[in-house]
């Protein structure tokens, strides 16, 4: 197989991240417009292998013009800094509030390892972007990279308050990130994220919502590939709102957030153990699980 794949929108390639041994599951999108660009970053080890897929496509380092993580999740952001490094002409685009995690990750860094536990070893490292080279968004700017060719910066949170979609409308194609869920070919469905710290159900919805008011006609997942099924914005809505009450009737009947997380990864593992490492599997469930307790959590106390 090739490094690069083609995705159906033109300019547009996807690139295998390679994250935690598992196939096809996060992605990098690359694109050889005349201003190229970089949408999502994978982790610190994915680098040199995003490095290689621009020169598959032709495109040197110094020609890159901007590296955009959708939002400073290591899976999303944890290259940026290698990749600045590696392309001295790029500006990195961030969320304005996310972007002190960029210019001093070792908050965040700490704050994953607490998330993700054993398997911490594996996210790499993030290299520190200096202030200059940061281009800060809050939604609505736009980037032309070429004739014809532009992304709009829309807004998106509830997976992350910082998080951002991408838009390209000479395309109707929508950079999704983790606004609509994990859509893996080779599980056959939509699977939530939910992570900790600050799921919100009724800001996903909000902006599901909104991605659907742009009338995408691809939707470019990071997690993983390109899919022209508009319509998974609608049921990711209706999949979204079931997991929280399922979460939330699970904890009203057994009371301790151990027991809920226990009940889930007995629950879901059989389903997902097929496409994906055991050891990842039970994290992922108890992650999804804590982000929408912490959401309940705080919806009680108000």
């Amino acid at each position: 197989m090739a490094l690069v794949q083609p995705t159906g929108v033109p300019h547009v390639h996807l690139l295998d991240a390679g994250l935690q041994g598992a196939p096809e599951y996060t992605g990098v999108y690359l694109l050889d417009t005349e201003r190229p660009a970089i949408v999502e970053t994978g982790f610190s080890y994915s680098v040199p292998r995003i490095l290689e897929g621009f020169k598959a496509l032709g495109v040197e380092p110094q020609a890159v013009r901007y590296i955009v993580p959708t939002h400073v999740h290591m899976d999303h952001a944890g290259g940026a800094g290698g990749l600045a490094k590696a392309c001295p002409n790029a500006e990195v685009l961030v969320y304005e509030a996310a972007a002190q995690y960029l210019v001093d990750p070792s908050h965040l860094v700490q704050s994953v390892a607490r998330a993700v536990g054993a398997l911490f070893e594996r996210y790499g490292e993030m290299v520190p972007i200096p202030e200059e080279r940061l281009q800060t968004v809050q939604g609505g700017e736009t980037l032309e990279l070429g004739p014809e060719f532009s992304l709009e910066v829309v807004h998106a949170p509830g997976h992350a308050p910082h998080q951002f979609c991408l838009f390209v409308p000479q395309q109707r194609a929508l950079f999704v990130a983790d606004a609509c869920g994990i859509n893996r070919a080779a599980t056959g469905r939509l699977l939530p994220t939910t992570p900790p710290p600050a799921f919100l159900l009724g800001e996903s919805l909000e902006t599901l919502n909104t991605l659907q008011a742009l009338r995408p006609k691809t939707l470019l997942f990071t997690h993983y590939g390109a899919f022209e099924q508009p319509d998974l914005l609608g049921a990711y809505a209706e999949l979204l709102a079931g997991w929280v009450s399922q979460v939330e009737q699970a904890w009203d009947t057994l009371k301790e957030a151990d027991a809920v997380r226990r009940h889930f990864v007995r629950k879901l593992s059989p389903t997902l153990e097929g496409h994906y490492d055991p050891v990842m599997v039970k994290q992922e469930i108890e992650m999804n699980t804590t982000g929408v307790l912490l959401y309940l959590k705080r919806q009680r106390k108000r």
